[in-house]
């Protein structure tokens, strides 16, 4: 998936006004997974995620991962989003899901299978776009 399919499908998914929106959307929330999941499995995630979006899981590389669910992790997007200031973080619940549903409709099963196998059962509910709610 390509830079401008990825930010229209977060933008779709997420009923955002804007491509701007979106895209904050998009860069808030892989930074949070940056910062969640060890530097091997953020390496090979940033390698199939669209190139302008890869600094934004790597910049946290060489840190060891902080441990959060995903209630906290949806905190931290609100925090960055609201840092941003493109975005209205009333709705990080909704961004964030946008962006982990999006981002594993576009990488590999065996990047996807990494990213689960470090992340809570709490985190599913991110991953699938057909779940109601956040």
């Amino acid at each position: 998936m390509n830079e401008h399919q990825f930010v229209s499908h977060v933008r779709e998914r997420a009923g955002l006004e804007s491509t701007d929106e979106a895209r904050a959307t998009v860069q808030a929330t892989l930074r949070v997974f940056g910062s969640r999941l060890t530097e091997p499995v953020v390496d090979d995630l940033a390698a199939q995620v669209p190139e302008s979006f890869g600094s934004d899981l790597t910049g946290e590389s060489g840190t060891e991962p902080e441990s959060f669910d995903a209630e906290a992790f949806v905190d931290r997007v609100r925090d960055r989003e609201a840092t941003d200031g493109r975005i209205d973080e009333s709705d990080a619940a909704s961004h964030a899901k946008a962006v982990a549903s999006t981002l594993a409709d576009s990488v590999g099963d065996g990047e996807l299978g990494g990213i689960r196998a470090q992340l809570p059962g709490s985190y599913e509910r991110l991953f699938n776009p057909d779940t109601a709610g956040s």
